[in-house]
């Protein structure tokens, strides 16, 4: 490379918007500005220090870099003062001066991932209640019928319904109908354990998947969320009540053999006075 060469790449070097590192045989040799910014570093803190002092990569991962086979890479990783980072890295290698170095082009693309968690999030929860929406428990509930067969394990499912709810709405109207959905979720999701899987099926209907439990531990579930539902007011101090089905894995159960059976034991609860628990 020629001196006028030079000069150009070092303009381009450090007036580049994207953060670049130049690694030289796996250290880091000299980074640009906008890679100072990025990281929250001086290149004093990081010069001769591998690259895994700034971008934590598998060991794999690393190896592939300093091959120059690995030509992107999605990364999460941490400023210098401890602040979350996503970055993407683009690779290429070059020979300046004699020296073999592999140049790392470093895009910020944290708040990129966080839109895409954020329309995954809203793609598979309910907005009134924050309970997974259908489409995301039947996915869930086959998943947990495939892990099911594959470690002869068990789960259970609970399906319960809100009691007398066309009459909530029709004497107090929809928006007190609205938040009473809401609190009896939040009841749920405050008991339910981070595995669990509560879902709105539809209107005041709702499904509980709970993996590794077998069926006294999901009727235990249900009365305790039977009595704390109960504990809930609407106006005029009336109590909420819900009736439910519980029903556990069978070998061979498809999911609609487990959503009809629980739909059946919801069903024998309704029919049997309401405010109570089948379960089979």
């Amino acid at each position: 490379m020629n001196r006028n060469s030079e000069d150009k790449y070092r303009l381009l070097f450090e007036k580049a918007s994207d953060a670049i590192i130049i690694l030289e045989e796996g250290r880091v040799s000299e980074l640009n500005e906008s890679a100072k910014k990025l990281f929250a570093c001086s290149q004093e803190e990081v010069i001769g220090k591998p690259i895994t002092s700034l971008i934590p990569v598998s060991r794999e991962d690393l190896e592939e870099i300093l091959r120059g086979e690995a030509k992107r890479l999605e990364i999460e990783c941490r400023r210098a003062n401890g602040t979350p980072l996503e970055v993407e890295i683009s690779l290429s290698k070059a020979k300046i001066g004699g020296k073999d170095l592999l140049f790392a082009f470093i895009r910020d693309i944290t708040e990129r991932k966080r839109e895409i968690k954020k329309l995954l999030f809203i793609s598979i929860v309910d907005p009134l209640t924050g309970a997974y929406n259908r489409r995301y428990f039947r996915k869930r509930l086959e998943e947990e019928i495939e892990r099911a067969k594959r470690t002869e394990g068990t789960f259970s499912l609970i399906m319960f319904d809100l009691d007398n709810f066309k009459e909530i709405n029709d004497k107090y109207g929809h928006e007190v109908g609205d938040i009473t959905i809401r609190k009896v979720s939040r009841v749920v999701r405050e008991r339910i354990r981070k595995t669990d899987i509560f879902a709105r099926w539809g209107g005041e209907e709702f499904f509980i998947l709970l993996p590794n439990t077998d069926l006294d531990g999901a009727v235990k579930l249900a009365e305790e969320l039977r009595d704390r539902i109960n504990q809930i007011e609407i106006p005029g101090g009336e109590r909420v009540t819900a009736s439910f089905g519980v029903t556990s894995y069978r070998p061979g159960d498809t999911a609609k053999d487990l959503r009809t059976r629980a739909d059946s034991l919801l069903y024998k609860s309704k029919a049997s006075g309401k405010n109570r628990i089948s379960f089979k």
